[in-house]
């Protein structure tokens, strides 16, 4: 399969409707789509995990940020701008 930045900013634009922005219901149904047992809550909570900046949408570069802070609890730099 092929992949890279390109590709993944296809899925995520796929992902939030052309808008550019996931919320939390779209999220947890783009998981169940894709075959992931997930309830509402955990749903609401990985949603918690990529919404950087707590604003009810998460953006490409707060899932791209998010993605590459491995094991760290604090987000110190940010690859956006808002």
């Amino acid at each position: 399969m092929g992949g890279g930045a390109g590709e993944l900013m296809k899925s995520f634009k796929l992902f939030s409707s052309g808008k550019g922005e996931i919320g939390p219901t779209q999220l947890l149904n783009v998981v169940q789509d894709l075959g992931i047992d997930i309830n509402k809550r955990e749903a609401f909570a990985l949603f918690g995990r990529f919404d950087i900046n707590k604003d009810g949408g998460i953006v490409y570069y707060e899932f791209i940020d998010s993605l590459l802070q491995k094991g760290e609890t604090q987000h110190d730099a940010h690859y956006y701008d808002k």
